[in-house]
């Protein structure tokens, strides 16, 4: 079974105006991870972000939600995790 990943305006933005081999890297781990099974991959946040979930790599961080029931995940903000 294999999950959707959409990107907001803003998270594609965000994505391509990282260097490329992070791109590749994050491409990488969204196939092999997220669109697999996000549940084993994805922590909750809490407090004013709380409904969101934080995915890892490297040193970025992709925030999304979730959508079970459309097994899909939505990717809203990439950051580095310093800013």
């Amino acid at each position: 079974m294999t999950w959707q990943v959409i990107f907001t305006k803003k998270a594609q933005k965000q994505i391509n105006d990282l260097d490329k081999q992070i791109q590749s890297r994050m491409k990488k781990a969204i196939l092999t991870k997220l669109m697999i099974n996000p549940s084993a991959y994805i922590e909750p946040l809490v407090g004013e972000f709380g409904g969101y979930y934080k995915f890892r790599v490297g040193d970025y961080r992709l925030i999304c939600t979730k959508e079970d029931e459309k097994l899909t995940v939505i990717i809203v903000e990439i950051g580095h995790q310093k800013t």
